[in-house]
């Protein structure tokens, strides 16, 4: 028996009962804003059912209640009067209309309308069963109604909320602070024109300093907020773009700087490029989720300088600066837990050249190409491609997230994007609709730091205070490949 991804009802309709044999498919149901339900052509609901392939899909249901024969998945069967009696489903059509009308002795549910099982009684207790544990899951965790805005439908979103606490945050800096200016005379510019060209005032550089060393500092930070032992961490994500060597992954070295014990936790490396720490963030979360681990280290480290073109594109290398950030993620504490109430990653392949760090891989032969692979040493970025791809299609998908969360613009409190430019995030409150003061710019201070920007610009948001209980945070960002990730988290 397959679980229902969607459960539905109309303001004034019963909710359904039955569980199709569509997979994971549950009818959803359609109403107008009077409240009366819509009906479609019947041919075309069979059709969209069947075209559905175990996914939700939405399908027509009349006022009275309508489902789909258990033992003739797709078709259409006769609805039940709340006097127990059968009639044809409405909005079928003369041609569609079940020949034999079935009596019930189902027992009575609120709600306008009942729901026919097409079965034995005793499968009906059964059946009836499951969803009264779902029902109290609903009582318990909650599924919100979605309100298109300029749609006369109603839809219940299928996701259930997971759940956790965000424990702490943390980040490490170099100690070298680098001014555009400076960097001007370096470059042999005027003063002020890196500085216009790419949004950035100053940067964290490393110097002596390493990429796990930067990633321990930050860890501690957050641990040191959470008030917990390091020890106590079970699963330890290193999400970032580069990582210290090709071989081994840089987490197992993150746990003994921690000075976590051997075998004391699960440690892996995400790789997403600038959305590393959010791809880190949704296993670490899911993980919990499923009860596999209780406390989540994620932890992004970046030393972008050592890559940059300064002799060939200076207006690109000026854009970045280095940095790490952390976060400690556990099962849901009390009064402590927040909820997730959307995720979505989408990949755009078609802009996989428009940025690129070609060596180190196994894309160049060193021994056959060196110098290619040293041409291949320093970061490439068309700008132009970049931005014409993302500014077409980032909007749109900032709506489906908070399509996926019913949330409007006007509910996000705080919007913690990725600090890819200032060009970047002017677009963002230009295209998408944000209120300049809610979106979270570090990026003048800081520069781009790749993984580490979101995970930053979410400490210093929580230490300015911007979030508080009860908060609804949207986490967004771009990376290279061409890939989008959104996370909308109500604290």
């Amino acid at each position: 028996m397959n679980v229902p991804r969607a459960l539905a009802k109309s303001r004034d309709t019963a909710w359904p009962r039955h569980m199709t044999g569509l997979g994971a498919a549950m009818p959803v149901q359609h109403a107008t804003r009077g409240g009366r339900a819509r009906t479609d052509d019947g041919r075309k609901a069979i059709e969209r059912c069947r075209s559905a392939r175990g996914r939700m899909h939405p399908f027509p249901l009349p006022r009275s209640g309508r489902t789909l024969g258990r033992s003739n998945p797709g078709r259409i069967v006769d609805a039940i009067t709340p006097d127990g009696r059968s009639e044809a489903g409405e909005g079928i059509g003369a041609d569609q209309a079940p020949k034999k009308q079935r009596k019930t002795s189902a027992p009575p549910h609120r709600g306008a309308g009942l729901w026919q099982f097409p079965g034995r009684n005793s499968e009906w207790s059964r059946y009836n069963q499951r969803w009264n544990d779902w029902e109290r899951r609903y009582q318990r965790d909650g599924w919100q109604q979605r309100y298109p805005g300029d749609q006369d439908q109603i839809e219940i979103d299928a996701m259930t909320a997971m759940s956790f606490s965000l424990r702490g945050t943390g980040i490490g800096l170099p100690k070298r602070r680098v001014s555009s200016a400076s960097l001007d005379r370096d470059i042999g510019r005027r003063e002020g024109w890196l500085e216009a060209t790419c949004g950035v005032s100053e940067r964290y550089v490393c110097d002596a300093e390493a990429q796990d060393e930067l990633a321990a500092v930050a860890a501690r930070d957050a641990i040191a907020e959470a008030d917990i032992p390091a020890a106590s961490i079970d699963l330890l994500i290193f999400a970032s773009a580069i990582p210290k060597y090709s071989i081994p992954a840089t987490a197992p070295l993150i746990a003994r700087h921690l000075g976590i014990p051997n075998g004391g936790c699960t440690t892996l490396d995400v790789n997403s490029t600038c959305l590393s720490f959010l791809s880190g963030f949704d296993v670490a979360t899911a993980m919990i989720s499923a009860g596999r681990h209780g406390c989540a280290l994620v932890v992004s480290s970046e030393i972008a300088s050592r890559a940059l073109p300064w002799r060939t594109d200076p207006a690109t290398a000026g854009l970045f600066g280095d940095g790490a950030a952390a976060a400690v993620v556990t099962a849901p504490a009390a009064g402590q837990a927040s909820s997730i109430r959307a995720i979505l990653f989408e990949t755009h392949h078609d802009g996989y050249e428009a940025c690129q760090l070609a060596a180190g891989g196994t894309g160049i032969d060193f021994h056959r190409e060196p110098e290619r692979f040293a041409a291949g040493s320093f970061f490439q970025m068309n700008g132009r491609e970049l931005f014409k791809l993302t500014s077409g299609r980032f909007p749109e998908f900032v709506d489906r997230v908070l399509a996926r969360a019913q949330w409007d613009r006007r509910d996000v409190d705080v919007v913690i994007p990725h600090q890819a430019s200032a060009l970047a995030l002017a677009h963002l409150v230009k295209r998408c609709g944000f209120a300049r003061d809610r979106v979270v710019d570090i990026v003048r201070d800081h520069g781009n730091q790749i993984a580490a920007s979101i995970p930053t610009a979410l400490h210093v948001a929580r230490r300015q205070g911007l979030i508080k209980r009860g908060s609804k945070v949207l986490l967004l960002g771009t990376s290279a490949g061409v890939s989008f990730g959104g996370i909308a988290i109500e604290m």
